[in-house]
């Protein structure tokens, strides 16, 4: 998957994000977030593998995974492996 902003594979803002017992592999975005970009929502991870993606042009930012937090938003992330995930500039 190529995301043309940020998330190559999801992109979400707002509300809540629940991504649980999945693979992002091989995704590349533009922006920040080469598998998964969340803004502003409660995000729960568990039991994800982000393996090889890759975010460019992104001044370093979110090679697998990008959250953005709203003021009383929150983000969990258990049981879950990263590996060979980049962000370039």
């Amino acid at each position: 998957n190529l995301g043309f902003t940020s998330g190559g594979a999801i992109f979400s803002q707002a509300g809540a994000e629940y991504i649980t017992a999945t693979t992002f592999e091989a995704n590349t975005s533009n922006g920040g977030a080469g598998a998964v970009y969340v803004e502003g929502a409660n995000t729960r991870i568990d039991g994800v593998t982000f393996i090889g993606n890759k975010a460019i042009q992104s001044a370093g930012l979110g090679g697998a995974l990008q959250v953005q937090r709203g003021s009383n938003a929150y983000v969990v992330i258990k049981r879950s492996t990263f590996s060979e995930n980049e962000a370039t500039t």
